[in-house]
């Protein structure tokens, strides 16, 4: 992620890096996404459905797909969160109106709807503040 002007997150990655900034992730490449966005606030963010800069380096990362083997179940959270943002795969925003954008218009329900599986608690709390960055 160093000297890249535009960061690439799948949707539902933007939830994991919000509630990364409130509480240290056990995601091994997540907290360089959480640096990359303290250091480039109003860099370029490109929404996308699929593997990001957060998979690609990821040692749980193939080059073809995630060893946990949720790719397909992932896929659907992208789109349910550019849905949310009204964004289609691939736009861009500076970093700053993205999370802003997120904060303002994902609840509880949501991130419960979408991740129940993981800690959708901790990404609701973080959505409340203030954008961290």
């Amino acid at each position: 992620m160093a000297g890249k002007d535009t960061l690439a997150l799948r949707g539902h990655h933007l939830g994991c890096v919000l509630s990364a900034f409130a509480e240290e992730s056990d995601h091994p490449t997540v907290p360089r996404a959480v640096a990359w966005l303290r250091a480039n606030p109003q860099g370029s963010v490109r929404v996308i459905v699929g593997p990001d800069d957060i998979c690609l380096p990821c040692p749980k990362w193939d080059g073809e797909t995630c060893l946990k083997g949720f790719e397909e179940k992932n896929a659907g959270k992208d789109g349910r969160f550019l849905e949310l943002l009204g964004m289609n795969d691939g736009d861009a925003l500076a970093a700053r109106e993205l999370f802003a954008r997120l904060m303002s218009r994902a609840d509880a329900a949501f991130f419960l709807s979408v991740c129940p599986g993981c800690s959708p608690d901790s990404c609701a709390e973080a959505a409340r503040g203030e954008v961290p960055f």
